[in-house]
């Protein structure tokens, strides 16, 4: 058995440990708490030397001896260990790495009733730390705390309580291991309060003075019942009497200045107060709603500009602007109304106006508000122009009067009239003696065409506009009153009528011209058809047909168009049947010979039928379609016809050849 185990040279780091010898012993092997540290050791060294120990641990130290029995066998020997620590080293007791954090669970202050939390920090610590302390403490000196432990307060968890209303809470945190102690202390709260805001009051309402201001309770919380209380303040400063209220009403004293409200939560514990942000001074005038401008912008159009919506002003006041470029603006002289006739010299000019809203305090102080409404489009060039001619209205004969429309125009002044005539078709015109008004009477000497010249003048004639009426028809020449119109059933092959319409100066003759046309756009002759009567025929069955009627008389012609007519049915039946040319025997082929249709002569489809049950009934004959049929096994039996059709978009019409005997195999 192994024996006196002894250990010497202790340092913070090092043991060495020394044993007896044993007899026989080939080998020994050292083991710290547990573990072989050394094996295969001389036996004639009987110590051994620990380092990189730990200081201030306390270590298992062993050792075991191995050696050959009477038998020649390998034996080992029990372990033999000793308890021994290394020597202490303060340098090694537990150092903070990360200090520790308080954390607050709402608010950015200690709330009565709330629990704080604290993390014990990062520690570095050789050993390892053996047991933490916590101690919370709290000082009333928020300038050079003097702080006091409170009472069982010695875990990581503190729930404020009203001894810490008003004060700064802290934690003191001591780690300890065999070589020593360390200590920490969170950093410090802010002041513990009764109750804290989450939504901070806002001061709603007008700042123009006369308006009304209310503030917003904010949203508060506290374990305690919570009384508000308000304090209104010019610039900072409370103002008189109104400490209870939650609204206010401006005044004079307060026209530039900053309104705020200190809004005060009072529990039975204390209280707390939040102060609302600044929304700026207070006005003496303040415009809701911009002026507008309306009217015709144009020389010699009224522009018009409307007031607005103001608050607190007692007289509005205006100032028509004019500018080249929309950014720099010039007064235009004397133009102080709420309306403006635009000049020549506005000519090519945005406009707008100052609109100002003025207000004179009980102390005589005036103030004023100026806004513009949006400037008007660049006034247009200073003429006259004609949108819509003029029109001449009566009858073309001798001794009838001819009225003139003025026509539209872009401003309206003062209009002059001049008629004329002219012999060639109005390449040249010539103004009649003295026809100088709205009205003209036919004298009998105007044997050729006529026309008014209409002429509109402002700015007392320095600005004109001239305009021509569409020239008359030939004095004496034919003019329509009534329109052609046609009438007849909607059928191939049934005559349609038109009439010659209603005509002044009775013509001598009409002309007739029938139209057809595939989109009501585009129209072509068709030929041969001049007359008032027309006979459809089914290539037009699902066109539109119109016809031009001229009427000749006095030595011109004048030419007016129906109304168009669509929608044609094909002919009712046709003249001559279909003929079926066939055989009894399948496996011949069957021909149909097409009928004869009213103003027809092609557009005709046809379709085999079979029947078998004597033609009570008939069915089709799938892609039976052409003029022949080559008849198969399964009509065997069956009787054989065809069906002739005409469609429009309108219509069908059918007939039917006659039936084949029923067929042989």
């Amino acid at each position: 058995e192994l024996s006196g185990l002894v250990t010497s040279n202790i340092t913070t780091t090092a043991i060495t440990l020394g044993w007896s010898s044993i007899s026989a012993a080939v080998t020994y092997e050292v083991l710290k708490d547990g573990l072989v540290i050394a094996s295969s050791i001389a036996p004639t060294t009987l110590s051994y030397g620990f380092s990189s120990l730990a200081p201030g641990v306390t270590y298992r130290l062993g050792v075991r001896a191995t050696y050959l029995n009477g038998a020649g066998a390998s034996v080992t020997t029990d372990l033999k260990e000793i308890s021994v620590s290394t020597l202490i080293d303060t340098s090694y007791k537990p150092a903070i790495n990360t200090n520790p954090v308080i954390t607050l669970p709402y608010a950015l202050n200690p709330i009565v009733g709330a629990t704080l939390t604290s993390s014990a920090g990062v520690w570095t610590s050789v050993p390892a730390v053996s047991s933490y302390t916590y101690q919370w403490q709290r000082s009333a000196d928020l300038t050079t705390p003097i702080w006091s432990d409170i009472s069982g307060a010695t875990s990581l968890n503190y729930v404020v309580t009203t001894l810490d209303l008003g004060q700064i809470l802290r934690v003191k945190i001591t780690a300890t291991n065999t070589n020593g102690t360390g200590t920490v202390f969170a950093a410090q709260t802010p002041v513990a309060l009764v109750g804290y805001n989450t939504v901070a009051p806002i001061v709603r309402g007008n700042f123009v003075k006369g308006q009304v201001l209310e503030v917003s309770d904010g949203t508060w919380s506290s374990p305690y019942t919570i009384v508000l209380g308000y304090q209104w303040k010019r610039d900072g400063t409370s103002i008189t009497l109104n400490g209870v209220s939650p609204s206010y009403t401006l005044v004079d004293a307060d026209i530039g200045k900053a309104i705020t409200v200190t809004v005060t939560a009072t529990t039975p514990q204390g209280s707390l107060s939040i102060t609302t942000a600044s929304r700026g001074t207070v006005l003496a005038v303040s415009n809701t709603a911009l002026p507008t401008i309306s009217g015709s912008v144009r020389v010699g159009g009224t522009l018009s500009v409307s007031t607005g919506t103001w608050l607190n002003a007692t007289s509005i006041t205006q100032q028509w602007q004019s500018s080249s470029d929309s950014v720099t603006w010039n007064a235009i002289s004397l133009a102080t109304g709420s309306s403006y006739v635009l000049t020549a010299a506005e000519s090519g000019l945005y406009i707008r106006t100052l609109t100002s809203g003025n207000y004179t305090s009980g102390s005589a102080v005036a103030y004023q508000t100026t806004v513009s409404p949006t400037a008007t489009a660049v006034v247009p060039a200073s003429n006259v122009t004609n949108s819509v001619l003029p029109v001449i209205s009566g009858n073309l004969l001798l001794g009838q009067t001819l009225t003139t429309t003025n026509g539209t125009w872009s401003t309206s002044g003062t209009f002059t009239y001049q008629w004329q005539s002219s012999l060639n078709s109005g390449s040249t015109w010539t103004n009649i003696s003295n026809a100088t008004a709205s009205t003209f009477v036919l004298t009998g000497s105007e044997t050729g065409i006529v026309r008014v010249q209409v002429t509109n003048s402002i700015s007392s004639g320095t600005i004109t506009g001239t305009a021509y009426s569409v020239a008359t028809i030939k004095i004496g020449a034919p003019y329509n009153t009534v329109l052609p119109v046609i009438s007849g059933t909607l059928r191939i092959g049934s005559t349609q009528t038109v009439t010659t319409g209603t005509w002044g100066n009775t013509p001598t003759s009409y002309a007739y011209q029938w139209q057809s046309s595939t989109n009501g756009i585009s129209w072509i002759n068709i030929g041969g058809w001049s007359t008032a009567t027309y006979l459809p025929t089914f290539d037009i069955c699902n066109a539109k047909i119109r016809v031009t009627v001229a009427a000749i008389g006095g030595g011109d012609t004048a030419t007016v168009t129906s109304a168009s007519i669509e929608g044609f049915l094909p002919p009712t039946s046709p003249t001559v049947l279909p003929v079926l040319t066939d055989t009894n025997t399948v496996g011949s082929t069957f021909t149909v010979t097409p009928g004869t249709w009213p103003n027809t002569s092609s557009g005709m489809t046809y379709q085999w039928e079979r029947s078998a049950d004597a033609g009570a009934s008939w069915s089709n004959i799938a892609g039976a379609t052409g003029l022949t049929y080559l008849t198969v096994a399964g009509d065997a039996g069956y009787r054989i016809r065809v069906r002739e059709t005409l469609t429009t978009n309108t219509g069908s019409s059918s007939a039917y050849t006659s039936t084949s005997p029923n067929l042989n195999p």
